[in-house]
Formats: C-alpha cells, structure tokens, sequence
C-alpha cells in the first residue's frame, strides 16, 4: 500500500473543506431572498470558517460607492467613517484593490488573484514614507487591527465588491486563510451578480407597472390566440370592467369585428406593425352612441428565433379632435349657404386685399361668378373686354351718406367721435 505524504494529505483536506464552504454557500443563496440577508450568512459563516473576528462584505453600487452592505465585529464608530468610501474620491487600500491600481509597497502583498494581505499593518504602516502615508486613511491601524485583508470579488472579471477581514491579533490572514477566501469568492461574486440583477428586474418592473397603470393610452396584450394577457387600468375603465376580468378572455368574442381581426392576424403572420389614424371605433362599437374614433397602434413582441410571440395593441382616443373638426366644417358650410342664399349685393373684401368671398347674385352685376371673383382685386374688375375699372367704379350704387352721418353712427355706436 503506498504511503500518503502530508502535502498530498493537507490538499486533499483543502478540497473537503472547500466543497462544504460551496455547498453551504450554494444553500444559502437557495434560502435567502435578499442579498443583504445572503451577506449577512456568508459573513457568518466565513467569520466561523476563517477564525478572523472582524469582517464585512463591500458591494460596488451604481454611484461607484462600496458600502458594506454586511458586517461582524466593526464598531459604529469605523462603519461611520469606513462605510461609505467611493472608488473616485477615497484614496485607501479597498478602493485601490478593487480599483486593481495598488502602490509599490501594496503589490509586494498581493497574491496571483489580485487580493492583498498584511499580517502585522502597524509595521507596514511604519516602513511607508512620509509621502506615502498619506495615501491611506489610517483609520484600521488607528483601530489596533494588526491582520488586514482585502479580497476582490468578481463576476466574469468584472469586480463586484470585496471581502474585507480584520483581526487585532497578528498573524490571522496566513497564506491558507486567502487562498481559502479566494477559492470560494466566485461563488459570492456570482451570487452578488445574481442577487443585482434580481434587484434590477424589480425595479424596472415596478417602474414599469407605475407607467403601464397611470398612463392615459389603453394598452392591451394579447396572445397569439388573441386573448388577453394583460391591459392597463385605462383599458379596463373603458370597457367597464377590472383589469384582472379581461385575463384569458379571446377579444375578438367581447369585441366581434371581421376588418379588425384580420389587421391583428396580419401583423402576427408578417410580424410588421401597424398604425391607423382616427379610424372609427371598431373596438367599442355601440349603435346607440355617436361614433368614436381611435389612433390604433399594433406592434407584435417577438422571442426567441425571431418568431412573434404576443401583440400589444394600444389605443388613443381622438374623438374629441375629430368631432371638433367635423364641428367646424358643418358650421363653415352653413355660413357658406346662408352667404350664399343672400339676395343683397355681397363681397367681403378689405382694400386693397383680393375679393375672400362673394354671394351669388353679384355675378348678375359683374358678369363674374363668385368663384372666379374670388383673389381678384376690387379695382381689377373687368366690365367688358381691355375695359378695366377703379375701386370706386366697384362701389355699390347707392349714394355714400356724408360724413356727418356717419360720425354719428360711429357716436351711437362707440362713444364720442374722434377727430381726425
């Protein structure tokens, strides 16, 4: 039987107690729903497997902030001054080992992996020069840490917070102890990216459910069967119903139109989306009420291999536009009738502006009729042919009132007349 050499035996206790730390870690990221509460295990759990008595946990946020997000055995008085460094503005050892831009005398400590380690700080501290004392905070010596390490962790090469440990006792980060850290730090910074992204999707989902709700526009989604998934409180309050009412319901049986069912099919077989501007209601028709128009807008969702998955259809209301503009042209055409109907004499004109509308008898007088006066300059007038005649020659042919009566009207009518 051959002999077993204590190096082969350390490794192989090396590789036992790593695979329980991973399994421990990998349960805990199964049981906790936070990060902050998967932290605060692992925090535990390294502090019982690495014998240190101080530790935390920094998490890189969004502002380029390493706060610990868990802690053991750091006082309120070093979280309040450690807690909150920033990669961009402190100047120190975690943020330069997560930064990967350590000093001279920094590199000498690191290991292959990028993490550093000093076993007795105070005499680090005390080999620096003056000039490179001032690149450290002090605030761990200054604590009476002895053992200091900072191990990065990192998701895909990308550092995503660090493990910091601390011990006044000297001695504490051997060699074992960070190659242990090291070995089970991708299972945390996995872990971390996971949990970020988790945080992520929440947000954004919230953000969007706020949008989606709140929005005026009527938004529904639909499966390829046409039944709805999902509409907004805006759709729902339209068709009288609450949201989770329309869920599984096919919506061409609450709505039956064959026009619009085969637009929908079109745009989930070719996939392209599609915009109609103010068509009449086609979604809510009711015979007993004017009709309503709708900008439609279809706009197909596609998965994976490219191939359309669900429809949104969205609904914009513009039956107050459209019935103001139809509004407007009725009342334009009965001003043009009752114009029209005039037996009197009638040009609207202000010298020496064209002729803007005429009635119908004029063209008696003018041998014009009124649309071939209209644009034509009063004085432009023709009586016969190469005749051409004034602006007075296109008065009506009543005689002018003198002006003294005219002043009085204009007295009557606005007050006191002005001299001129």
């Amino acid at each position: 039987m051959p002999a077993i050499s204590p190096g082969r035996t350390a490794r192989a206790g090396d590789t036992h107690r790593y695979l329980r730390a991973a399994y421990t870690l990998l349960q805990l990221f199964v049981q906790r729903r936070s990060r902050k509460s998967y932290l605060a295990a692992v925090v535990a759990e390294l502090a019982r497997l690495t014998g240190c008595r101080r530790l935390g946990v920094r998490v890189l946020n969004p502002r380029n902030e390493i706060p610990y997000e868990a802690t053991r055995g750091f006082n309120r008085a070093f979280l309040r001054s450690e807690c909150w460094l920033s990669l961009t503005r402190d100047n120190c050892i975690c943020p330069r080992i997560m930064r990967r831009a350590p000093t001279p005398p920094e590199a000498a400590l690191l290991t292959r992996r990028g993490a550093f380690a000093a076993n007795d700080a105070a005499a680090f501290m005390r080999a620096l020069s003056p000039r490179e004392r001032r690149q450290y905070r002090g605030t761990c010596v200054a604590a009476g840490f002895s053992s200091v390490a900072v191990v990065p962790l990192l998701y895909q090469g990308r550092i995503v917070g660090a493990i910091h440990l601390a011990d006044r006792r000297p001695g504490r980060v051997g060699a074992e102890v960070i190659r242990f850290v090291e070995s089970i730090a991708p299972l945390i910074g996995e872990a971390i990216h996971r949990f970020n992204v988790e945080d992520e999707l929440r947000e954004s989902n919230a953000a969007l459910e706020r949008m989606f709700s709140n929005i005026h526009i009527q938004f529904a989604c639909l499966d390829r069967g046409l039944c709805y998934v999902r509409v907004n409180d805006a759709f729902a309050r339209a068709g009288g119903h609450p949201p989770a009412w329309y869920r599984g319901r096919r919506h061409f049986d609450l709505f039956p139109d064959r026009n619009a069912k085969a637009l929908f099919r079109k745009v989930l077989r070719t996939g392209k989306p599609l915009q109609l501007v103010e068509r009449p209601s086609l979604l809510r028709r009711k015979p007993e009420r004017a009709p309503t128009y709708w900008d439609w807008i279809l706009a197909p969702v596609r998965g994976e291999g490219a191939r359309v998955e669900s429809l949104v259809v969205a609904l914009i209301d513009r039956t107050d536009r459209v019935r103001s503009r139809l509004a407007q042209a009725e009342s334009h055409r009965l001003l043009r009738a009752i114009f029209d109907e005039a037996f009197q004499f009638m040009d609207s004109w202000i010298p020496p502006a064209p002729c803007s509308r005429s009635t119908a008898p004029p063209w008696i007088l003018s041998g014009a009729r009124p649309r071939r006066r209209l644009g034509v300059r009063c004085g432009n007038c023709r009586r016969g042919p190469g005749r051409r005649r004034s602006a007075s020659a296109c008065a009506p042919p009543w005689p002018r009132p003198p002006r003294a009566a005219l002043c009085a009207t204009r007295r009557r009518s606005t007050g006191p007349a002005v001299a001129r």
